[in-house]
């Protein structure tokens, strides 16, 4: 789906797709291109809909130069997403798959390309077989969103919640949310939802990318103060707001395990802030857990990306060999066989 660069040809755009077209079927002869200028772009748009089944009748690499001129051509129009429908219910899913790909990486809109992505959401939806050719594109979400510019907020947000539901990892999720608290004209209520949508998908816990966001100073006293304890306080603390506030935060939608997971994850990475060694007791207690089990919350804190570090279970040692923020999930395993072994 990168862009893609029109080569440089005598023929215009118009002329060269026509003579495809012709190559394909001797009785296609628009009325509506002469001498490759197009007199009305709106009915040549419907003429290449409707001669879809054709321009597709072939290998990838020929679609892929067809939807190439088509993309060129139509590029700025405002009917444009015409074709973008009528590829979205296309009876061959493959085939129409490749062709919105295609479109992707031609359209210069935001708007378009977040209406292509979502015809390609849409027909890999129809078929088990065909979503797992999208799946890749799924994992790169983020990527594809940070071009989706002037979309209306109800259409963002319908995309956004058939995406949630949809097999993608949880912090993928958690920046699909995140991307919708970028809208300013949220209200109150629905900031509050989606900052609880959020603490229960994310699992890297920055936390600081909220209080960030416009929309985050729109949001109620008790959920900016939850915020505000998680970065800043102590697990006993959120603990005990949480367990105050419970039915409000609960009829909000947020979860009370989850959100003490994340307390405890995070208080071990500030506990371990301004020293490389810790002992079972003052995590325990930072925590709010019993000694046995601190392995298991330093375990989740590598998991997670936010320490690396090693347990001396036998002296009721964390060793933290790293003090910020880091990207090596198999450290995580790597410090379980090791604690593993401390118990052998």
């Amino acid at each position: 789906m990168a862009s893609v660069i029109i080569p440089i040809s005598k023929k215009s755009a118009q002329e060269e797709l026509i003579e495809i077209l012709v190559s394909l079927d001797a009785s296609i002869n628009s009325s509506y291109v002469k001498n490759g200028i197009i007199a009305d772009k709106s009915k040549f748009l419907d003429e290449i809909i409707a001669w879809l089944p054709m321009i597709l009748n072939s290998q990838a690499q020929e679609i892929f130069e067809r939807f190439t001129l088509i993309g060129y051509i139509f590029n700025d129009f405002d009917e444009f997403p015409k074709l973008f429908n009528a590829l979205e219910s296309f009876p061959d899913s493959l085939k129409a798959l490749y062709s919105l790909s295609f479109l992707y990486g031609v359209v210069n809109s935001g708007y378009n390309k977040f209406r292509i992505f979502r015809a390609i959401y849409k027909q890999a939806s129809k078929d088990p077989s065909t979503l797992t050719l999208i799946q890749p594109h799924l994992l790169k979400i983020e990527d594809f969103m940070k071009s989706w510019t002037g979309v209306p907020l109800p259409e963002l947000t319908e995309m956004v919640r058939d995406l949630l539901h949809f097999s993608v990892p949880e912090n993928t999720k958690s920046r699909l949310i995140l991307r919708l608290l970028h809208e300013s004209q949220l209200d109150q209520n629905t900031i509050d939802n989606l900052i609880g949508k959020y603490l229960s998908t994310t699992t890297d816990y920055e936390l600081e990318l909220l209080t960030e966001l416009e929309s985050y100073k729109k949001c109620s006293q008790s959920i900016s103060k939850l915020i505000e304890l998680l970065i800043n306080s102590t697990a006993i603390e959120v603990i005990k707001y949480v367990e105050q506030h419970e039915g409000e935060l609960t009829a909000k939608g947020y979860q009370k395990d989850k959100i003490i997971e994340i307390s405890r994850v995070t208080g071990l990475v500030k506990l371990t802030n301004n020293t490389n060694q810790v002992t079972f007791e003052q995590v325990a207690e930072r925590l709010s857990v019993s000694q046995d089990d601190v392995d298991f919350w330093v375990v989740q804190a590598v998991s997670n990306g936010m320490i690396k570090g090693k347990i001396d279970a036998l002296h009721k040692l964390v060793f933290i060999e790293q003090n910020k923020l880091v990207a090596d999930k198999k450290s995580a395993l790597d410090l379980l066989n090791r604690f593993e072994k401390s118990l052998s």
